[in-house]
């Protein structure tokens, strides 16, 4: 396999037990590969990136760290570097949802230790090539999108107060975009001792898929991301293209992205 692309991940533990959502239906036949491309930058507000993502043939992730300038950060990169492990030694949904109950464990017995790192807590969406096809787990709301017929849709649901108040008619997607509770999720990794992840199987028509933090989706709204997506081939330049678009809108968040292309191996 090639190596994934991951920066520096501190060293941590892992749990055997299991706890996820329900295992999908088989969705596109298998076996696949991901032509992906990944990209982060701090913004134009923060002073550090608490962002961490991983970009491989068969796993993608993208995390977004909550608890503060070290606590967000090392939640981020324990949580991919757990997931990802896990994912190499048994590369099936059992194998990654493995992996998501050990990153939560881990992340919340750490401050035992550490107790500055105390609230730590981080999002992480994956997107996997599993031998059913295409697979997505998510937990807090970083997002994963689907793009089928050059029509641009989410995938996933985001784990928040105002995706709550939307999906029950309290407050329009517009609004949601700017209500000041908009970052408050009700879930994530190391928040609670269970793992709530949703998992969702992607269209088998989706001729791209994008990973993302919240600082891509506060800034750009849906269209455009979709025009970007649509308007450059190669997933670098897409995920290149998508950062620099958050930037010039505020930067206001750290923003991480990951375009991903679905191929047969």
């Amino acid at each position: 396999m090639t190596e994934p692309i991951v920066g520096p991940v501190p060293a941590a533990r892992t749990s055997p037990a299991c706890v996820c959502g329900p295992e999908p239906a088989r969705g596109r036949p298998g076996p696949l590969r991901l032509r992906a491309a990944g990209k982060s930058a701090v913004g134009k507000v923060r002073t550090h990136n608490e962002d961490g993502f991983l970009v491989s043939p068969t796993l993608c992730l993208v995390a977004d760290g909550l608890g503060g300038h070290a606590g967000g950060e090392i939640a981020s990169r324990m949580a991919i570097e757990l997931v990802s492990s896990a994912f190499r030694a048994d590369p099936t949904f059992h194998g990654l949802a493995s992996g998501y109950d050990g990153a939560n464990t881990a992340i919340r017995e750490r401050p035992a230790s550490e107790l500055h790192l105390v609230g730590m807590a981080t999002t992480l969406c994956a997107l996997a090539a599993v031998e059913e096809g295409l697979l997505v787990v998510n937990l807090g709301d970083s997002r994963a999108y689907q793009l089928v017929r050059a029509e641009l849709t989410q995938v996933t649901h985001d784990d928040s107060v105002v995706h709550q108040a939307v999906l029950a008619g309290l407050l329009t997607a517009e609004a949601a975009r700017v209500h000041p509770q908009r970052n408050l999720v009700t879930a994530a990794l190391g928040l609670s001792g269970e793992v709530n992840a949703r998992a969702y199987h992607p269209d088998p028509k989706a001729t791209r898929l994008l990973l993302c933090t919240d600082g891509l989706t506060e800034e750009v709204a849906d269209e455009q991301i979709s025009d970007i997506l649509l308007a450059h081939d190669e997933p670098t330049a897409a995920a290149d293209a998508l950062v620099v678009t958050a930037l010039d809108a505020g930067g206001s968040d750290n923003v991480t992205v990951i375009v991903a292309d679905p191929e047969t191996a």
